[in-house]
């Protein structure tokens, strides 16, 4: 019953919330219900409340009391769908949005949540619907702007989110997310030059520093600039010792660049540990399942990706009487591949959107025995829940070979060639399992033919590397520098990150570094992104690839192969740097493997001088490598099965198997 001290007293409680004054807000709201405990405007103030305190559960059982007093209420059911959307419940998010809409259609902030809550279950065409339904009722509201720039970036739409961003700008310049998040926009259309200058205004500005000096690395990497890239990581992580994405991406850049040994990169990756290890739960984790061993499998790339092409036959051909497998997928968007992987285990668990905990508990609650991360350090990894132990053995594949630096994690699984035994124990804190061959499987990705010997009908050598410029460096610029001087007229031919309009000014930076070593630009081929069966013709011009240093090709590698195109590699000391050795040692071409930068270059110019048995060679790769334990689904399997046994046999604490 509203009453003029009823009415007072809440519009004390809103003046003290609007100007943040939260405990003052508090207790004006408190006086409310003491006098009237049925005024359902003081139980929605207390929820939100709650909710800016982070008490998620607390806000939805006040919403609920304000919602049963008056259910025609549609701010209530908007503020009901922002909190439900922080606790990981989408679909009952998206329902209160609907029922805020049912009550008043014009209401911009309950059509924004919807398509907030449709974002995060990946329904990215009916958010962006939503999304311009708001910008309808607010069109000069920067935030709309910005939100719809999210969704069409999210859905891939690179030139209608930097349109969007840049409208969010215009309407307020010092928009730092905004910024930002354009910065990203371009970085991802391949525009890197225009990405650096969006992230450096938006740390200008001053907010959003730490994300943006984090995008600004992530696009340095991208022109090769690993030195620079790592600065800017650590310049993010100055501003804010805590952003998981900054810590990452340092630890994932060290393994690329050529001034870090194995033993530097474990005490960075050790240091970073130490804040993770508080993680860990008073409580023990539970024990070892008899019989069916439950596996749990942790990644956000089980897609058309490395990580899900060298998954698929270690699912089709694994004992399914001796495993129950879980993936717990926090792919923000699916694929033809996804589905694939999908039918291939028994249970499937969407994690995209769920905090660390909520996905610590989903896996504590299905028993899993074995949990193994697939992401390592790269964009969307799971090692926080990992630093909480819920499942007693836990075991690192695939993302990256090289140590995570956490303690929680008891194996990482390897071959002989990237851990020669003896040779690299001491560069990680995980116990090694190296499967008898290859730490990877190979499906192809196409059945596409190989072309005679390009050097054939052009005349001249063209050498190739098509990896990402993340592992391009001046170290490995100078190498092949050595290699183009020693063949005449040869041209190099390298996977640029080019925008859509094609321009190579994105790639400037690269450019120059040939040319300090006296590399014309014009024998520097730059080739762009491309869907993965159109992408994989680029070897078809390809004579020799070259391997960068220190992380050498893998997966890139392995397509090179495939299409009938031999990589030359230089063995490194830590297992990253041993990926060319690993796949050359298991096609039989030890030839390929040098053990210095002169050996390197000798290689080349043997394998460039004497075309007859470069096109004999060409020709036999795919066979070679059709038969070879890389391509043997069956095989991996069973070694991946063993391994897991392993696991669980071997009690924490035990020595390092294999």
């Amino acid at each position: 019953m509203s009453t003029p001290d009823i009415d007072l007293a809440i519009e004390q409680a809103l003046e003290h919330h609007l100007s943040s004054r939260l405990l003052e807000a508090e207790a004006a709201y408190r006086q409310v219900l003491a006098l009237d405990p049925d005024e359902s405007e003081a139980w929605h103030g207390l929820a939100l409340l709650a909710h800016q305190s982070g008490q998620t559960e607390m806000a939805i059982d006040l919403l609920q009391r304000a919602l049963a007093l008056d259910p025609m209420e549609a701010e209530y059911y908007s503020t009901f769908s922002v909190v439900l959307e922080a606790a990981g419940r989408f679909e009952e998010a998206a329902g209160a949005a609907r029922q805020a809409i049912a009550l008043q259609g014009d209401h911009p902030q309950a059509h924004n949540n919807l398509a907030a809550a449709l974002e995060a279950l990946g329904r990215l065409d009916e958010a962006i619907a939503e999304y311009a339904i708001q910008l309808q009722l607010t069109p000069d509201l920067p935030e709309a702007h910005h939100n719809l720039g999210n969704a069409l970036h999210a859905r891939g739409d690179h030139a209608g989110a930097i349109a969007s961003y840049q409208r969010a700008i215009d309407s307020r310049g010092d928009f730092a997310q905004a910024w930002c998040h354009l910065g990203l926009a371009f970085k991802d259309a391949g525009y890197l030059v225009e990405s650096v200058q969006a992230y450096r205004r938006a740390i200008a500005l001053g907010d959003t520093v730490a994300e943006s000096y984090c995008g600004l690395a992530d696009t340095l990497a991208m022109q090769g600039q690993s030195a620079a890239a790592l600065e800017a990581y650590r310049a993010a992580l100055a501003h804010d010792p805590a952003y998981q994405s900054a810590s990452d991406g340092q630890l994932y850049m060290l393994h690329f660049s050529p001034d870090h040994d194995g033993p530097a990169i474990l005490r960075e990756h050790a240091a970073w540990a130490v804040g993770m290890a508080k993680r860990r739960l008073p409580s023990p984790p539970p024990t070892l399942r008899t019989g069916r061993l439950r596996v749990g499998y942790v990644s956000g790339d089980f897609c058309q990706h490395v990580v899900g092409r060298n998954l698929e036959p270690m699912l089709q051909y694994r004992q399914r009487d001796a495993f129950e497998i879980f993936c717990y997928a926090d792919n923000r968007a699916s694929d033809h591949h996804t589905a694939r992987l999908r039918s291939l285990v028994d249970h499937w668990r969407p994690i995209h959107g769920l905090s660390d905990a909520q996905v610590f508990e989903r896996i504590r609650a299905d028993g899993i025995d074995i949990l193994v991360d697939l992401s390592h350090h790269m964009a969307r990894n799971r090692l926080g829940v990992f630093a909480m132990k819920p499942a007693p053995v836990q075991a690192t594949h695939l993302g990256c070979a090289a140590t995570t630096g956490l303690a929680a994690i008891d194996f990482r699984i390897t071959d002989p060639y990237l851990d020669p035994l003896g040779q690299t124990e001491g560069f990680g804190v995980e116990r090694l399992i190296r499967l008898p061959n290859c730490y990877w499987c190979y499906t192809s990705p196409t059945d596409a033919p190989i072309v005679a010997l390009p050097a054939r009908a052009r005349g001249q050598i063209t050498f190739g590397s098509l990896n990402s410029m993340y592992k391009v460096n001046a170290q490995t610029i100078a190498l092949w520098c050595d290699v183009l001087r020693a063949v005449p007229d040869s041209k190099m031919r390298l996977h640029g990150h080019l925008p859509g309009d094609g321009s190579t000014t994105s790639q400037g930076y690269m450019l120059e570094q040939f040319a300090l070593h006296g590399i014309e630009r014009e024998r520097i081929q730059l080739v762009g992104r491309a869907p993965m069966a159109q992408f994989i013709h680029e070897y078809d011009a390809i004579d020799i690839g070259l391997d960068p240093l220190p992380y050498t090709g893998h997966m890139t590698s392995l397509d090179s192969f495939w299409m009938g195109v031999p990589v030359v590699t230089l063995a490194g000391q830590t297992p990253v740097s041993r990926g060319g050795v690993s796949i050359a040692m298991n096609l039989g071409l030890s030839t390929l493997i040098a053990q210095s930068a002169a050996e390197y270059v000798a290689i080349a110019i043997k394998l460039a001088s004497d075309l007859p048995s470069l096109a004999d060679l060409r020709q036999s790769l795919r066979q070679r490598l059709v038969q070879s334990p890389l391509c043997d689904g069956p095989a991996y399997a069973r070694a991946m099965d063993a391994a897991l046994r392993g696991m669980a046999g071997s009690g924490q604490g035990s020595p390092a198997i294999g």
